[in-house]
């Protein structure tokens, strides 16, 4: 099938710490609570505690992001699937620091889908307001010293630095682009998660790799990619999905390893264990027919709660074609 249209935006954001800020393992918790908490409470008027019954809510860009309803139940791979997926992912830094001193950068990448990018001056604007609430424990604040868009050509600048001012001229990577001049025939491709991935059967998010097969991750890919597609693309809904043949590989290398953590939710008083898995994983066989998908399945994250960087991975090698990540990232 021809792979819908979807235009990828990805943004470069270095946050300039103003203290000294302590991080857990995974840095995309330290986003996870304040950005939701900081989008709602800057665009909400009403500030009224949930949207439920809220007479403004269809025109409410939080609502819009976090909340909204998928708007059809027929489509195969939308099935099980209640609320929109998030048009947003916010990658952090895959570093090993535990502490950043005061002056250092923290890095974040944001990637936003579509018709989604209109949006964008509200997500700068909320970046400026988390760096006045601060994060972490220590409630460290910060300055936005750049915030770029990344495209195939290089860099443009999207905040203006001193003036306030952001740009909206922004370039997309485009499917298109993501899967042009592959090799017809492949062998082997490796997959380097480099964020724990949240894998679901039947629902329940799988702990152990070897539960996890070409099968599993090409659909959640697919079907990921196609409903981004439906809701952000220009051409709405396509009804079927691929067909593959997943005698034609199999799992050669399978170094997965369980990732433990999880975080305290404040809106629903509990905590949630967000546990997954990192590591590689090698597909052998003829895996040219899903190398596309694949591809763009690492521009766009894969798995259970990616909005906040899980289920990120490269593309790093394959036994007749050296395949490396899109040159936006």
């Amino acid at each position: 099938m021809k792979y819908p249209d979807l235009d990828i935006y990805r943004f470069r954001i270095r946050l300039k710490l103003n203290g000294d800020l302590v991080t857990p393992r995974y840095k995309g918790s330290l986003l996870r609570g304040i950005f939701a908490w900081s989008f709602r409470n800057t665009v909400c008027v009403t500030k009224q505690p949930v949207c439920e019954g809220c007479m403004l809510k269809q025109d409410c860009s939080y609502f819009k992001i976090f909340e909204t309803e998928l708007p059809v139940s027929h489509i195969s791979y939308l099935r099980g699937i209640r609320k929109v997926p998030h048009p947003f992912v916010l990658n952090p830094p895959a570093d090993d620091r535990l502490r950043i001193s005061a002056g250092e950068i923290l890095e974040i990448e944001l990637v936003l889908f579509g018709s989604s990018v209109n949006l964008l001056p509200y997500y700068v604007y909320v970046f400026q307001n988390i760096g006045k609430t601060g994060l972490g424990f220590e409630k460290t604040g910060y300055t936005i010293e750049e915030f770029t868009n990344v495209h195939l050509d290089g860099e443009s600048k999207i905040l203006i630095p001193g003036s306030g001012d952001i740009s909206l001229k922004f370039t997309p990577v485009k499917t298109s682009q993501i899967v042009e001049n592959l090799p017809e025939k492949m062998e082997k491709i490796t997959l380097d998660f480099v964020s724990p991935v949240r894998f679901q059967e039947e629902g329940k998010v799988i702990k152990q790799r070897d539960k996890i097969t070409p099968k599993l991750v090409v659909l959640s890919t697919v079907r990921r990619y196609l409903a981004l597609a439906g809701l952000f693309g220009p051409d709405g809904f396509v009804e079927g999905q691929p067909d593959f043949h997943f005698n034609d590989f199999h799992i050669s290398e399978n170094s997965l390893n369980y990732f433990e953590w999880g975080r305290y939710s404040n809106r629903q008083k509990t905590w949630l264990d967000m546990s997954g898995l990192t590591g590689s994983l090698t597909i052998e066989g003829n895996v040219g027919r899903i190398l596309p998908w694949l591809l763009i399945g690492s521009q766009i994250n894969i798995g259970k709660n990616t909005a906040f960087g899980l289920g990120k991975f490269d593309i790093t090698k394959s036994q007749s074609h050296e395949v490396t990540e899109s040159p936006s990232n």
